[in-house]
């Protein structure tokens, strides 16, 4: 097995054969590479809401010549989609403008996760605090049950049975 090397103020990569013959060493080196490149993202995430959001706001690209912000968004050094923008949008005023959380409280909370609670926050159900602390410590899946109907039991019984598929190794929900 390899690992690959990719370093992200370049955007190359590199295949680097490892020392190790325990395809178990290299795996546990690969899945901590995963989750420090996640935990990054997670960081940025929130620091991006906000510059989108001031950019916005102020109609910034006029400034720099564009006709509409879909038109910036769509410039190659960009290329990011509109509905992600107003998601990352939502979040921030929801959080930070409205309810005066502070952006690196949010560093640590996925932003799907994040998205699955504010619903829950703006109708009065939940505090901000209680939610991003079940976002940061519960699945996307059990957020969105729980945040749904915020009032509503969990049963155990009427919870999906997941297996895993053999050939590919995702998991999936067994019909009953």
């Amino acid at each position: 097995m390899t690992v690959r090397e990719f370093e992200p103020t370049t955007g190359s990569s590199s295949v680097t054969p490892t020392s190790s013959s325990d395809p178990s060493d290299e795996a546990h080196e690969l899945s901590r590479r995963i989750e420090h490149s996640l935990a990054l993202m997670r960081r940025e995430w929130a620091a991006l809401a906000g510059y989108l959001y001031d950019f916005v706001e102020t109609r910034a690209w006029v400034a720099l010549g564009y006709d509409s912000l879909r038109e910036y968004l769509a410039q190659p050094e960009v290329d990011v989609g509109e509905r992600y923008v107003y998601q990352l949008i939502e979040a921030h005023r929801t959080l930070v403008v409205e309810r005066q959380v502070a952006p690196e409280r949010l560093a640590d909370v996925e932003m799907t996760k994040v998205r699955a609670v504010i619903p829950a926050i703006r109708r009065g159900e939940v505090e901000v605090e209680e939610a991003l602390a079940d976002a940061q410590v519960m699945s996307r899946v059990d957020l969105e049950r729980r945040y749904r109907n915020p009032g509503a039991p969990i049963d155990p019984a009427r919870e999906p049975v997941w297996e895993t598929c053999a050939h590919c190794g995702s998991r999936y929900p067994v019909k009953r």
